[in-house]
């Protein structure tokens, strides 16, 4: 699982807690609220966004990265394999690529509860998603936690029949998930609309030099 453990990103990031009795004192009732997913679990919005990608692309953890490409000025491109084995001397931390011990018939019921979610009247944020254009897949949450609001939570992915992009919004004291799905359907619209300028540009390309193919 991607939760309570590092993400290998090139960044300082934490491990997070998964509610267990290792964490801290424990009794009956906390294995009760874990297992609805309340009680102590702590996760990182990449942990969030890491595991819900899996969840779309069929049950394959990604090694998350910020990097494109490093390019020495005097020998070209840096092999991958060189900068991964920097970035884990660094971080002191190696992520390995695998696939979540799940069915991908339950992944199929899960990706399906979370395209309703979005998609159908009384679906937690049906009217968030209504004339947004996305095709999406989404769940939200409401975190409590010991002082003032609570955190509002929404991960999805889109479009949800050939997934391409996953998403994890995370505000503190939200109080209300549908302000966190408002800013995930903000970020994908504008997305989609790069996207699609994109698409134009290279199309004209093409047009202009039709000897670039592709």
């Amino acid at each position: 699982m991607s939760f309570g453990s590092k993400t290998g990103i090139e960044l300082e990031e934490s491990e997070g807690t998964i509610a267990g009795e290792n964490a801290q004192e424990w009794y009956l009732g906390d294995t009760l609220s874990a297992a609805i997913g309340q009680s102590y679990n702590s996760y990182t919005p990449l942990q969030l966004v890491n595991y819900v990608a899996a969840i779309a692309n069929g049950g394959k953890l990604n090694k998350l990265t910020l990097i494109k490409d490093i390019v020495n000025s005097n020998t070209g491109s840096i092999d991958y394999a060189e900068l991964k084995k920097y970035i884990e001397k660094q971080n002191g931390y190696s992520f390995e690529e695998k696939n979540i011990d799940v069915s991908e018939e339950a992944l199929k019921v899960v990706r399906e509860g979370m395209y309703r979610c979005t998609s159908e009247i009384g679906g937690g944020v049906y009217y968030t998603f209504l004339n947004s254009g996305l095709s999406i897949a989404g769940k939200t949450g409401t975190a409590e936690v010991s002082e003032g609001q609570p955190t509002a939570l929404f991960v999805g992915f889109v479009p949800y029949e050939s997934p391409r992009v996953a998403i994890a919004v995370v505000i503190e004291h939200g109080n209300t998930s549908h302000y966190a799905a408002e800013v995930a359907r903000d970020i994908l619209q504008k997305y989609y609309k790069i996207y699609e300028e994109d698409n134009k540009n290279v199309s004209s390309q093409v047009i202009l030099r039709p000897e670039v193919k592709f």
